[in-house]
């Protein structure tokens, strides 16, 4: 009993001192499903049902989202729970820029979104089936900090940001010519790194000529590459399935393929690329990677009780799954910051809480 009042005191001192200086720690909110007579819930009716209930949850961006209506200093605001989620910070080189001001990107250091935008463009040029992004384009947020059952599928799509959709969209189609460095490739990047040294020299940056080539190598040989893994497109549907066994089966194989030591995202996303290529619907990618396709976070976390095969010991369902998402406190100084400049109000830390 001492030990426990004692543990709790300690507990109760490093938070107060932790929120002091620095707002409170992330919280981790999860939302279990299961079914009411406790059997399988990875069937196509229930992971449709799920994706729905996520999209309400989630989806900040469709106006029946689950919100919260606040009103600060007389005036109304819609707070989602996006508001209030962790996010990966995005880099300035993937950031928008302003299409309006030639020199937007350089002055904002988006120089791989800019020159992902303009390689597309050129691209289109030589081949009709290239996709291009807007002007300005760029990624102004990631998604929230959260893993589901549904990122063994493409519907894990259903939180995705507007902007990062709009890529999923058109990296498939650039993927084979920049993967062969086809000719008219090689001339557009030489295009882009003269636009690049351009708009370096006309805002007087140093070493413009070596910053060019720098920028146009990472663009060449990583961006693309980046933007291939993200996102879900590649990713089988739910539909692709026929049954409820095969679902089952294709997340135990997800779960256990992320387990093998020559496991990578990368082969994962080649496999899927060349099945696209070939039209080889068949041998399904097994694999249940993060949005970004990274591999970090156990996506296990997902996984409720098994319902085992007694004659193989393999899965034949889960009575449920979880769906954990990391949520930013609001006393901490970065959410109030990012709320200051998505709302234009005026917030301050309330450390006495």
């Amino acid at each position: 009993f001492r030990s426990k009042q004692w543990y709790q005191r300690r507990v109760a001192i490093t938070a107060g001192t932790y929120n002091k200086h620095f707002g409170a720690l992330p919280r981790l909110g999860v939302t279990a499903f299961s079914m009411k007579d406790g059997s399988n819930v990875v069937t196509h009716e229930a992971l449709r049902s799920i994706q729905s209930v996520l999209k309400h949850l989630y989806a900040f961006e469709d106006p029946n989202a689950l919100n919260m209506t606040k009103i600060i200093g007389g005036k109304e605001y819609t707070l989602y729970s996006d508001d209030f989620c962790e996010r990966p910070m995005i880099p300035d080189i993937f950031k928008p820029y302003d299409p309006t001001d030639e020199y937007s990107y350089v002055r904002k250091g988006a120089y791989q979104s800019y020159g992902y935008v303009e390689l597309l463009k050129c691209m289109s040029e030589d081949s009709s089936i290239i996709k291009t992004l807007p002007d300005g384009w760029g990624i102004d947020k990631a998604p929230c900090m959260r893993t589901t059952i549904l990122d063994c599928f493409k519907e894990g799509e259903v939180d995705y940001p507007k902007n990062m959709k709009l890529l999923q969209e058109v990296v498939q189609n650039s993927a084979v010519p920049l993967l062969s460095s086809s000719s008219y490739v090689l001339k557009c990047l030489d295009k882009i790194e003269k636009q690049y040294l351009h708009g370096m020299t006309m805002l007087k940056v140093e070493n413009a000529a070596y910053r060019a080539a720098e920028e146009r190598f990472f663009l060449q040989e990583w961006t693309w590459k980046i933007f291939l893994s993200f996102g879900y497109h590649w990713r089988p549907s739910i539909d692709d399935f026929k049954t409820a066994e095969e679902l089952v089966e294709h997340v135990q194989l997800s779960l256990e393929a992320k387990e093998a030591s020559n496991y990578t995202i990368e082969t994962c996303l080649q496999k899927a690329i060349m099945n696209k290529i070939t039209q080889n619907y068949d041998d399904i990618p097994r694999c249940c990677p993060l949005w970004a396709g990274s591999t970090d976070v156990g996506n296990e976390v997902f996984v409720g009780k098994p319902i085992l095969n007694e004659t193989t010991g393999r899965w034949s369902g889960l009575r449920s799954t979880r769906v954990p998402v990391v949520a930013q406190p609001s006393q901490a100084p970065f959410w109030i910051k990012e709320k200051r400049k998505k709302y234009r109000l005026r917030l301050c830390v309330d450390t006495t809480a």
